[in-house]
């Protein structure tokens, strides 16, 4: 299953459903557990895919920790029912490198969840996973943002699989997507999600793995997706990194990350205490 947030979300109040205790109670109700905001606010961070299931949960988990987010949405009205009155929403075609540039203007960080849905009026994925990557990361300035954080899928390195034969070579598009970003010299994290699954949250750890050797096996909730994200670009005091590992040892690095039942809850961990940066592992 791809990184693909094509679904309507379920709706609770006039916003989404979200996936996280978090976020929201077992009950469905909100959750009132307040949560211990950073000490460490990177300034404004721009969404892009916001409406989607797995950017929803994103933007609720980073305005409850108390960030200042953008969302870039293609409709307006629609974005707004669906994240609610606290995000700040700018209107505009993800493919248009203006748009790109209003949008970016003013924020510290950037995260691209934006996927093609397969409506080709909406983008392919040569335009969306591939271009608009390439587009944003092309327009912004030296030091402008602190970090660029991609979510792309697992086997886009193997040519082979499935949906390089279907799904207009999507998974070769996304590798497109993140060359361009390492080839950009912008501060960034690639994550490569495995197995996107729209259940609830919390319930397993993040295993934080690199090679792309798995592509079939293991999945990951959206919810905890949204989760690590959360603590990559916001993250509370304590967050879920363990080991001496951190959000900071993810920079200039790509990984994969599914739910291993083996790491307690909320708690994202890896095999040593920094990654391999892509400098090492892709010459």
């Amino acid at each position: 299953m791809l990184c693909s947030d094509r679904d309507q979300p379920q709706r609770f109040a006039g916003r989404p459903v979200d996936l996280h205790p978090s976020v929201v109670g077992f009950s469905g109700e909100p959750a009132v557990q307040a949560v211990k905001t950073s000490p460490m606010n990177n300034g404004r961070i721009l969404i892009l895919g916001a409406t989607g299931r797995t950017g929803r949960i994103l933007v609720a988990l980073l305005e409850q920790r108390g960030h200042a987010v953008r969302a870039l949405v293609r409709d307006m009205d629609s974005a707004r029912q669906m994240l609610g009155p606290q995000a700040e929403l700018t209107e505009g075609d993800l493919r248009d490198a203006a748009v790109l540039a209003r949008a970016a203007d003013g924020c510290r960080q950037i995260v691209f969840l934006a996927a093609a849905v397969g409506d080709p009026g909406r983008g392919v994925p040569r335009d969306i996973d591939f271009g608009a990557v390439a587009a944003l990361a092309s327009v912004l300035q030296p030091g402008q943002i602190t970090r660029f954080v991609l979510l792309s899928s697992a086997a886009v390195t193997q040519p082979e699989h499935p949906h390089n034969c279907t799904f207009d070579s999507v998974l070769k598009w996304k590798l497109r997507g993140e060359e361009a970003l390492r080839a950009s010299g912008l501060p960034y994290t690639i994550v490569r999600a495995l197995g996107l699954r729209d259940r609830l949250g919390g319930e397993q750890g993040i295993r934080i793995v690199q090679g792309d050797r798995i592509a079939f096996g293991e999945d990951i909730a959206r919810a905890d997706v949204a989760a690590f994200l959360a603590d990559v670009v916001g993250p509370t005091v304590p967050c879920g990194f363990a080991d001496g590992f951190n959000a900071h040892s993810l920079i200039g690095a790509t990984c994969e990350i599914f739910n291993d039942a083996t790491i307690p809850p909320e708690r994202w961990r890896a095999r040593g205490s920094t990654l391999v940066p892509d400098t090492k592992a892709f010459g």
